[in-house]
């Protein structure tokens, strides 16, 4: 099974999929390039939690139809900063207009700098692609139980690599 519903507490499938041995992904967000943010703004936060003055803000945009907001995209890459950081929680501002289908905005406040990682979907096909190409892996890997969108881009970089 493969889940990219947000607002969903996957605690109970999770522990189905455990005990079951049921092959289970669940992402918030399917894009690749959106799985490479979430690794960049932990590694980002680590680098500058020395650093107070670098605070972290996240704006996110969506169409106009979207419901949440935050999105659960806002909400992954704000946890992995607070991972990283342990600090006070992430500020996210959530714009609903327009038909954009994604846009994501990280930024690292400095007194006189700024540091920005972007993600920007373009279609929505990104996230279709990035769930067949995660469900194709979890069905190949034999894995059972439930796995991450990380596990499967930690393979999918090192099948890319080892060739």
């Amino acid at each position: 099974m493969v889940s990219g519903t947000t607002g969903w507490d996957t605690a109970p499938a999770v522990r189905v999929a455990r005990e079951q041995k049921i092959p289970f992904l669940h992402s918030p967000n399917f894009s690749i390039g959106v799985a490479v943010m979430k690794r960049l703004a932990a590694q980002a936060s680590a680098l500058l939690s020395p650093f107070a003055s670098f605070e972290p803000g996240i704006l996110e945009r969506h169409h106009a139809a979207k419901k949440d907001a935050p999105s659960g995209t806002a909400k992954l890459l704000a946890s992995a900063v607070d991972a990283a950081r342990r600090s006070a929680p992430v500020p996210i501002v959530a714009l609903r207009q327009g038909g954009q289908p994604g846009e994501h905005v990280l930024f690292f406040e400095g007194e006189s700098e700024c540091l920005e990682l972007v993600h920007r979907a373009r279609s929505r096909a990104i996230f279709a692609a990035g769930a067949v190409a995660a469900a194709e892996w979890l069905l190949a890997s034999g894995r059972l139980g439930p796995v991450s969108f990380d596990e499967f881009l930690d393979a999918a970089s090192r099948e890319r690599t080892s060739r």
